[in-house]
């Protein structure tokens, strides 16, 4: 990376003190020796002072600027078609109504797997499940509301939410194992 920004002579001096640091047979536990990785880093950081000491800088210092993307308004605008929720439940499956509001119960996921009666059984479940509900029309602040003053959510508390969009027919969201 720091070679793809312009400072090559850094990247030098970090693989010649790494280098100098193995053949001086310091090697941390991971890679077949006794040194804990604070004691490797170290020699590191010891080798690199000397590196220095001895290199001239070449490189010039420079302005790493990001262009911010373009924003385009050609595409369709986003709807609001479903929520994804997610919940604990100490149930193997919970029980919930098949709607709320406009929004029907489409998908019940766990660890990213989807599940249902059939499979709950064979599968290591955890305590969180995922849950998909969508919209048959596009739905608004109000119908959000709506459906999160009527969740059960006394009996399946709530930890996250996520508003699902469509562009057109396209899903501007991920799909869940199964689904």
């Amino acid at each position: 990376m720091l070679q793809y920004l312009g400072l090559s002579s850094y990247t030098i001096r970090i693989q010649s003190a790494l280098e100098k640091t193995l053949k001086n047979g310091i090697k941390a536990r991971d890679i077949g020796d006794s040194a804990s990785t604070m004691q490797f880093k170290e020699a590191i950081v010891e080798n690199i002072q000397s590196v220095v000491a001895n290199a001239p800088m070449h490189d010039k210092h420079i302005r790493v600027v990001i262009p911010k993307p373009e924003t385009h308004f050609d595409h369709a605008p986003w709807k609001t078609t479903g929520i994804d929720i997610f919940v604990q439940s100490s149930e193997a499956l919970p029980s919930l109504p098949e709607t709320i509001g406009k929004f029907t119960l489409k998908l019940l996921s766990n660890c990213g797997a989807k599940i249902n009666s059939a499979n709950s059984r064979d599968i290591l479940l955890t305590d969180c499940y995922s849950l998909r509900w969508i919209a048959d029309t596009p739905a608004d602040y109000q119908d959000l509301q709506n459906f999160l003053q009527n969740f059960p959510s006394d009996i399946y508390p709530w930890m996250h939410i996520e508003i699902l969009h469509n562009e057109e027919i396209i899903p501007m969201y991920s799909k869940i194992q199964g689904e």
